[in-house]
């Protein structure tokens, strides 16, 4: 077992073991959701000032999380380089150059659940706070209607019938559209996998990896 310590900096928690390195490990995530959630009912003009306050404000970890430096540093909550500041973790980007920001693409399989949810608000609290900034921000979410899953979900759904996995999809793809409008998720893209689209993107990118 490492020894180590805990100082708190700049509202990060750094860890410094026997021979001084450190890391900087972020705050829960119990926190992290508290907030995103906070910001879905907060009106866009007021968003800035409520994401840093709630930033700033994420409790430090349980001390348990100290226990060993080795494991601290190969969380995916550790970042490998000391920060000093919540400033730095958010990199400049080139004027007008695109800042991506995708969900998991979820499986119309079954109805959408508060897990997708989760994703759905965590992006666009992402999303609003880098236009805040200024930035030129694509949010894409959407289904992703492959797979086995798919097809066992659609036989059951219709009693052992083949051929209506569309139809399936269309009705449970809609579903989530509609819960990204609920939510007043602000995407600028809800893309399906059967769409022309989508193959028609994918086609264009495998031939320029064939090319």
């Amino acid at each position: 077992m490492v020894n180590t310590r805990s100082t708190s900096c700049n509202n990060n928690t750094h860890i410094k073991d026997e021979k001084g390195e450190q890391a900087v490990l972020l705050s829960g995530v119990s926190a992290v959701t508290r907030a995103s959630f906070r910001f879905a009912d907060t009106q866009s003009g007021n968003l800035h000032g409520g994401l840093i306050a709630s930033i700033l404000h994420l409790r430090p970890p349980p001390p348990h999380f100290a226990s060993s430096c080795t494991r601290i540093r190969h969380s995916p909550w550790t970042f490998r380089q000391a920060h000093t500041s919540l400033s730095t973790i958010s990199l400049p980007t080139p004027a007008g150059k695109l800042y991506y920001i995708t969900t998991p693409i979820f499986y119309p399989n079954a109805s959408p659940h508060i897990g997708h949810l989760y994703f759905l608000v965590t992006g666009d609290v992402f999303a609003r706070y880098q236009r805040l900034n200024g930035r030129n921000v694509e949010y894409l979410i959407g289904t992703d209607e492959h797979r086995m899953k798919i097809q066992r979900a659609a036989r059951l759904h219709f009693g052992g019938e083949a051929g209506r996995e569309k139809e399936f999809c269309d009705a449970l793809s809609e579903r989530f559209r509609d819960l990204g409008r609920r939510a007043n998720i602000s995407n600028t893209c809800f893309m399906r996998g059967s769409s022309e689209e989508h193959h028609r993107a994918v086609d264009r990118v495998w031939r320029d990896l064939q090319s």
